[in-house]
């Protein structure tokens, strides 16, 4: 039959196979199918693609075209217009379909009642894919490498990631991070049914999300003993738990925003009581208000201006500019003078086994309490350290002009030995004998 069709119609329906695991065998059943395929590969591919992914398109376009070319198109619009997909593709196009469609059905289980309306599953599609995308991209820096804050490179990538994120709205990051923690959730929960501790299934679940989606779904189904895979890596220590970039997701930015975002029933708020006020509140699971206050609080200036300016003297206003450079520096992320700050009113506050949380407004009160507390510490470490650095490098000079000192000597004694010396004064200055009078 299809020998008998004209090129042109057989190219209009293969554009309309609704899903490219039947692409193979359409196009192998004729000739002339094969033949009009060859000639329009990358559109064809392309049509069912988008056919397959739906409204979704833009972002599995993205995902595709990174993981066939290594190439991070500039955003979504231009992958759903520019990105051509040919055979070598469809396996990238596939597997985020197969992948993308457990993660929403689990999604919807555990937080929809088995019950998400279209644009609800676009949502988290949407999500996921941003989430498989940046895990493709940044996944294998994502965790212990942000530690290393003196390398220039990683500065750099910490930029990409923050171009990345920021590239889409305030309420687009927060469904990220809805699906970002939905997935340490699902990893949590699997490890604690292996047997391991809650503390080290948080530690697995923040280096195994750095992994592309479909790896954590892989693991999860094939990893026999999760103790094994436990000690091959996953070391406590060198994880960083902020390895989401601090501050690129606006969590809590006003009160219920996860649950605005997307329908997640109860579970992913608990109810806590704060341990200075004893009120009850509301906190996420999977992370504490430590790493997002700073977000609240606003950009480094205002957070500095509200906190530390008032309880420095006049003479240390220059402290002000340099307490806002280090907080926009890698050195001291938000989070990380939240928690000192927090060490210095109760230790136990940020002991990882026995957290004790505080609502925001005793975290506010303990902020204005102690930071300027806290940052002359870190003022008088930071200038200790300058010291130690330059009477270091005064010694090295010392050794230097000592070690030139020598080499001109040696100099000096093979001058002698072959008589072209001053004679007698060269001697005599070099073993003291001899005065500047004398010369």
């Amino acid at each position: 039959m299809f020998d008998r069709l004209p090129a042109d119609v057989i190219y209009h329906i293969l554009i309309h196979i609704p899903n490219l695991i039947d692409l193979p065998n359409i196009i192998l059943s004729t000739r002339k199918l094969k033949n009009v395929f060859d000639e329009y590969q990358g559109s064809i591919a392309t049509a069912i693609s988008q056919n397959t992914a739906g409204e979704n398109w833009p972002q599995y376009a993205r995902l595709a075209y990174y993981k066939s070319r290594g190439v991070l198109l500039r955003n979504e619009a231009v992958a759903a217009s520019t990105a051509q997909v040919d055979l070598a593709d469809i396996k990238d196009i596939l597997i985020p379909t197969l992948v993308v469609k457990q993660a929403t059905d689990i999604f919807t289980e555990k937080y929809a009642s088995g019950r998400l309306t279209e644009p609800q599953a676009f949502v988290v599609r949407r999500a996921l894919l941003r989430m498989w995308l940046y895990q493709a991209r940044f996944g294998e820096t994502w965790g212990w490498a942000l530690r290393r804050h003196h390398d220039l490179g990683m500065t750099t990538l910490v930029r990409e990631r923050e171009r990345f994120l920021y590239a889409f709205p305030a309420r687009e990051r927060a469904e990220i991070d809805v699906v970002h923690h939905f997935l340490l959730r699902t990893i949590c929960d699997w490890v604690q049914e292996k047997g391991i501790p809650r503390e080290d299934g948080h530690s697995i679940a923040r280096a195994m999300v750095s992994l592309e989606m479909q790896e954590i779904f892989d693991t999860m189904l094939d990893c026999g003993d999760v103790r094994d895979l436990f000690e091959e890596g996953y070391d406590n220590e060198a994880i960083e738990p902020r390895g989401f970039v601090r501050g690129a997701i606006p969590v809590f930015m006003r009160d219920g925003a996860y649950v605005d975002v997307l329908i997640l029933n109860g579970d992913l708020m608990t109810e806590i009581t704060c341990h200075h006020c004893h009120e009850k509140g509301w906190e996420v699971w999977c992370t504490t208000n430590y790493a997002w206050a700073g977000d609240l609080w606003g950009p480094p200036t205002e957070m500095a201006t509200k906190f530390l300016k008032p309880y420095l003297s006049s003479n240390e206003q220059d402290d002000l500019v340099t307490f806002v450079k280090f907080l926009k520096g890698p050195q001291f992320p938000c989070s990380f003078v939240i928690k000192a700050v927090l060490r210095l009113e109760d230790e136990s506050l940020c002991r990882h086994k026995f957290l004790k949380w505080l609502c925001m407004g005793c975290l506010t009160m303990v902020m204005h309490r102690r930071l300027h507390h806290w940052w002359k510490m870190e003022r008088e470490n930071i200038t200790r350290m300058v010291a130690q650095f330059d009477v270091g490098d005064l010694e090295d000079e010392s050794d230097r002009d000592s070690d030139d000192s020598e080499a001109e000597g040696d100099e000096s004694d093979s001058g002698d030995d072959d008589g072209t010396s001053m004679e007698g004064e060269s001697g005599e200055f070099f073993d003291g004998s001899s005065d500047s009078g004398e010369l």
